[in-house]
């Protein structure tokens, strides 16, 4: 089929300076997908940034997918609704012993170069990420400020099982680092987020 660039603004709006016409009435097939920087065709694998403390790294490392079936009479029902491919982990650090604001920590990574986790993955026909072992490493996630925690970091990640791996690593300065390493299932689907709110131990447990 015909690929063509489409832009959607902050509202849902979405223009083209050469959009598709109805050339027949007969039933049409939508697929769609967004990536940054725009993608002229449709990916067939895909790879997170390691380093997603940048805005533009992290918002680089999405992956949106959509399908539909359009009608010619459905006007305003043709629409197409994307999904996040990529899981995301989001990771809250309580204020608690020597951890009072994100200066106390040194670093914090999902995965680590000794447990590396999967930074890749092929793109099925419904858009569905499988991990691959084509890239591998570790995760800088994006941090943002908070008033509730010290600190709060976020990533894209590819879905995989994160059982037996040092998932999240924090660094204190002048302190340990601390790790979170499941010992069971710990599957990252796309489109959920996880939410982990951690008190990282006193420097003397």
């Amino acid at each position: 089929g015909t690929i063509k660039q489409y832009t959607i603004d902050s509202s849902g709006n979405v223009t083209s300076s050469s959009p598709f016409y109805w050339e027949s009435k007969a039933n049409i097939s939508v697929t769609s997908w967004y990536t940054n920087p725009y993608s002229a065709s449709k990916p067939t694998s895909w790879t997170v940034n390691s380093n997603q403390s940048t805005a533009a790294n992290y918002n680089g490392s999405d992956l949106l997918y959509a399908s539909n079936i359009f009608t010619y009479s459905g006007g305003s029902g043709n629409k197409v609704q994307y999904t996040h491919e990529t899981a995301k982990v989001v990771i809250n650090i309580l204020k608690a012993n020597d951890v009072a604001s994100a200066s106390n920590i040194s670093f914090v990574t999902i995965g680590t170069s000794g447990t590396p986790i999967d930074l890749s993955g092929t793109v099925g026909s419904t858009g569905a990420i499988t991990a691959t072992t084509t890239s591998t490493g570790y995760i800088t996630p994006y941090q943002t400020t908070s008033s509730t925690y010290a600190a709060t970091y976020s990533a894209l990640v590819i879905p995989q099982d994160m059982n037996g791996k040092q998932f999240i690593a924090i660094k204190v300065v002048g302190g340990n680092t601390f790790y979170y390493k499941p010992s069971t299932s710990t599957s990252l689907s796309g489109g959920y987020v996880y939410t982990y709110n951690i008190t990282v131990p006193s420097s003397t447990a």
